[in-house]
């Protein structure tokens, strides 16, 4: 074994990586993320600092890109309960969800703002690591997720409405 060592937050923090007789041991600059692999390489362009408080903000961003999408299938399914064509489900379900998603989104952004002007080091890490994946899964959730449902149900591939969750 050889010790892996990763700087961040004005300290150096070890990580203990089984690594083969060839491979050098050496700095490691990875991207902290919103869970999409598209932020991964923005981050990596920045040389951001991989420590665990960026994996928790990967991890938060993650989690509420995940939220972001229940939210918006929710309240397709409630418009096709109601008995309106997927079309209409689809555009009033995506109308009805954004001002939840937003506001939680705002709401999560505001606080990553604070912790960016207030905090210091691993802290600012965290908050800045947030705001990227805040805003990636926010831009996904609204237009990329509405882009694909929209092209799918146009498309008419799929018309049974059990895979749209009805």
């Amino acid at each position: 074994m050889k010790i892996l060592v990763v700087g961040g937050g004005g300290r150096e923090h070890t990580l203990v990586w089984k690594l083969s007789q060839n491979e050098k041991v050496e700095k490691i600059y990875c991207a902290p993320g919103n869970g999409g692999i598209g932020t991964l390489a923005e981050n990596v362009a920045i040389k951001a600092t991989i420590t665990l408080p960026v994996i928790a903000a990967f991890l938060l961003s993650v989690g509420m890109a995940v939220d972001a999408n229940v939210i918006i299938f929710e309240r397709i399914k409630e418009e096709m309960r109601a008995g309106k064509t997927l079309r209409v489900a689809v555009d009033s379900g995506f109308k009805k969800a954004f001002s939840t998603i937003f506001d939680s989104n705002i709401t999560t952004l505001l606080a990553a703002v604070i912790l960016i002007a207030f905090g210091t080091g691993q802290v600012r890490g965290f908050a800045v690591t947030l705001t990227i994946g805040i805003l990636a899964s926010m831009f996904t959730a609204i237009t990329f997720t509405r882009f694909m449902l929209v092209n799918l149900v146009s498309s008419n591939l799929i018309r049974n409405n059990k895979f749209y969750g009805a």
